[in-house]
């Protein structure tokens, strides 16, 4: 019965700008992620390793990361399949048309030239996909495809976005759940959305979202791949960890607080509490305190507190100090408040806001 590992968004050469000089390090961590899949795939001894989408953050990688990607692939003791995303689309600049991917001899690539079906029969095996050639397109990335006749199992490959209102855009390589239903797969590997999202079964087929194996952002459930197995009871799904870095977010009070950092620590960790209810002096005090306590257990730590009505953070120059980031934002922005006219004032006030939500939450409220 065959074994497959399904991995996606790794996104090698992700610039991670917001953390500066760490920045470095978390595109390391990448680099070790896309390792760590390659050696649990062979430990694992998977028939077949099935990437769907992204391993790249953009077409213009350096020659020396095309390198490393395809030196880590040749180690592959099974073949493996790539399916080119939104940011590796198969245009005319793809990552995928350079000379370094002909010398792999057990990578097959989903391009014009491969087709959209791959038929391996000593596992009685076909995978079909069909590569996103730009990084936005209203086609369907399943419509179309059927099963192999001549194979016992059938999986696809796809790059794109469930169509659910109001969570994703119909030009995001839309995946309708009738297109899902009338798909016939045994497996549906999904990539796209970074966070986890798996037993999606209609009609025959299951369908999952892996996540992004390099955790790329706080609050999403990723870091891992999918090591799937197809039997005659059906399909089972295992998730793996993979991860390097992982961005933690978790909420708690200032009782709680000591005992939720401490059980989080790690050298790879990065993690943002937020601390629930209104806060005295006495207890900005412990959060200081921690704060100082606890900065070098983690790759990089912050605490957030003094939530306003939208979920604003709180912006306090003791909680992020002038090394950081987000401290040297707060710190321009003040300026520009201070010297703005009346009515400018409240503009900045609100570029200052946003700003912050966005380098501590990755997001505005």
């Amino acid at each position: 019965m065959p074994k497959i590992l399904h991995a996606a968004d790794i996104h090698l050469g992700a610039p991670f700008k917001q953390f500066t000089v760490k920045g470095k390090e978390l595109r390391e961590g990448a680099k070790q992620t896309f390792q760590n899949i390659i050696n649990l795939a062979n430990e694992e001894n998977v028939d077949l390793v099935v990437f769907a989408g992204d391993i790249a953050d953009s077409n213009r990688l350096s020659p020396a990361m095309v390198n490393f990607i395809t030196s880590q692939l040749s180690k592959l003791k099974m073949p493996g399949v790539i399916l080119p995303g939104t940011h590796d689309s198969y245009n005319k600049e793809s990552i995928y048309r350079r000379f370094e991917w002909s010398r792999l001899e057990n990578v097959v690539i989903f391009s014009e030239e491969a087709g959209q079906a791959l038929f391996y029969p000593q596992l009685s095996l076909a995978v079909h996909g069909k590569p996103n050639t730009s990084n936005r397109d209203s086609v369907s990335p399943i419509k179309g495809l059927t099963p192999h006749p001549e194979a016992r199992w059938n999986i696809a490959l796809a790059h794109g976005s469930l169509q659910i209102t109001g969570k994703s855009a119909e030009d995001d390589y839309p995946i309708e759940f009738k297109d899902i239903e009338a798909l016939e797969m045994d497996y549906l590997a999904l990539g796209h959305w970074h966070s986890f999202l798996g037993d999606i079964r209609l009609g025959k087929t299951l369908a999952s979202y892996c996540g992004s194996a390099t955790t790329l952002g706080f609050g999403e459930d990723n870091g891992t791949v999918n090591i799937v197995e197809l039997t005659e009871r059906g399909v089972e799904v295992t998730r793996k960890e993979v991860a390097y870095h992982k961005w933690t977010r978790v909420e708690c009070n200032v009782r709680e607080l000591a005992e939720e950092v401490e059980r989080l620590a790690g050298p790879n960790i990065l993690l943002r509490v937020r601390i629930k209810g209104n806060i005295s002096e006495e207890e900005k005090a412990i959060i200081i305190e921690i704060q100082e306590r606890y900065n070098e257990s983690f790759f990089d730590f912050h605490l957030e507190h003094g939530q306003g009505e939208k979920g604003n953070i709180q912006i306090d120059l003791a909680s992020f100090p002038e090394t950081t980031v987000v401290g040297q934002f707060i710190r321009l922005a003040s300026q520009k408040i201070d010297q703005a006219d009346p009515e400018q004032k409240q503009l900045w006030e609100e570029v200052m806001q946003r700003g912050c939500n966005i380098l501590v939450n990755g997001e505005v409220e």
